[in-house]
């Protein structure tokens, strides 16, 4: 079996859309909402802002990079082990595994 699948090869690299300032000066406008990326015009939810807070004093530490408990509590949920869970920062980070 090949490391990497075929469709997974003839997959085309992802090519960002334009920043705000780019569309501002190409239609002359003050003021864009970008929808797309997963931006949020509306900025972070209260929640995460806690969040944020609440891991600030633990940021010049190295994080768990193998992600061992997500995974863990991934493979419980969905009855799975957990070498066959991976996580990571969008598709190209979980690929390059």
């Amino acid at each position: 079996m090949p490391l990497i699948p075929d469709y997974i090869k003839k997959l085309k690299p992802y090519v960002a859309g334009r920043t705000i300032d780019e569309i501002k000066k190409e239609f002359g406008l003050e003021r864009v909402y970008k929808l797309a990326s997963n931006e949020n015009p509306l900025g972070p939810s209260a929640n995460a802002l806690v969040a944020i807070e609440n891991c600030l004093s633990e940021l010049h530490r190295y994080q768990d990079v193998g992600a061992t408990e997500l995974r863990t509590e991934i493979a419980k949920i969905y009855d799975v082990k957990v070498s066959n869970v991976l996580v990571g920062n969008g598709s190209e980070g979980i690929m390059a595994n």
